[in-house]
């Protein structure tokens, strides 16, 4: 093997002399095993706890990036000091990945500083590490990776690492939904699309999927999606219309989505009413 490039990002001075961070879900901060198992592919609740030593000599940080699986995270609250209390930070940033807090207000400085951030987010496949950074605004320096460790001696986690249940172990596709029921193209602005939205998860590599539109008799009479797709959450419009680009009839079409493994494949469908 041969490596053609290789890229350091380093911090001199460093943001902080230790950054120990520890998940787990908020309602179970002792779980059995002591690593926080939850469902996959649905949206649980966890509490990120970290724990930052800034000598005089550190840059210090005023921001904060968690990185969840694929999915869009929804942050609920941000506490900080000994004892932990709840404080808003400066901004707010959820992206697809990743969720972002600034707070020069509440720059971390010289000292020990203790932080949590509560939000929810999916996990996709087993064994997924929830990593994080922390960085300085001021000063620009490269962010600097959390650590795990006991970052809260109440949270007996002690790593960063969230394992899915047994029960949605051999489920590839846990959750289908189409919504709304019943739609209707017809120009007026209201409900002229369905959306179909899936969970793929315990995927350790791209598969083939396909999301297809079929009549009553078995006929496909749309294709939504034909390709490859990894763990995740994901949705496909659909506006009534035939893969020629014409309108189909009123009636009741079936809405599948098909997953092909190396192993088997998997399929989820429901049915969705076309009105005018």
């Amino acid at each position: 093997m041969q490596v053609t490039s290789l890229n350091v990002n380093f911090t001199i001075p460093p943001v902080a002399q230790s950054l120990i961070a520890e998940v787990s879900q908020l309602d179970d901060p002792r779980p059995l095993g002591n690593v926080p198992i939850v469902p996959a592919g649905v949206f649980s609740t966890f509490a990120y706890d970290i724990i930052a030593d800034v000598a005089e000599t550190d840059t210090g940080f005023d921001g904060l990036r968690i990185l969840p699986p694929s999915s869009q995270p929804v942050f609920r609250d941000f506490l900080v000091g000994d004892p932990l209390v709840s404080v808003v930070p400066d901004r707010v940033v959820a992206d697809e990945g990743s969720l972002t807090l600034f707070f020069p207000s509440r720059r971390a400085g010289t000292g020990t500083h203790r932080l949590r951030v509560i939000f929810d987010a999916e996990v996709f496949v087993q064994g997924t590490v929830i990593e994080a950074e922390v960085f300085d605004v001021q000063s620009g320096e490269a962010p600097q990776r959390v650590l795990p460790g006991d970052a809260n001696p109440e949270v007996l986690t002690n790593g960063l690492r969230v394992q899915t249940s047994a029960a949605s172990t051999s489920n590839l596709l846990p959750f289908f939904q189409v919504v709304p029921q019943v739609f209707t193209p017809n120009a007026d602005g209201i409900n002229e699309s369905v959306a179909l939205s899936y969970t793929l998860v315990q995927l350790v590599r791209p598969v083939r999927v396909k999301v297809e539109i079929l009549d009553l008799a078995g006929r496909r009479v749309r294709t939504l999606f034909s390709g490859e797709e990894s763990s995740g959450a994901y949705t496909w419009p659909w506006d009534g219309r035939h893969d020629s680009g014409s309108l189909l009839p009123a009636g009741i079409y079936v809405v599948a989505v098909t997953v092909e493994t190396d192993q088997d494949s998997f399929v989820r469908s429901g049915t969705v009413g076309l009105v005018y």
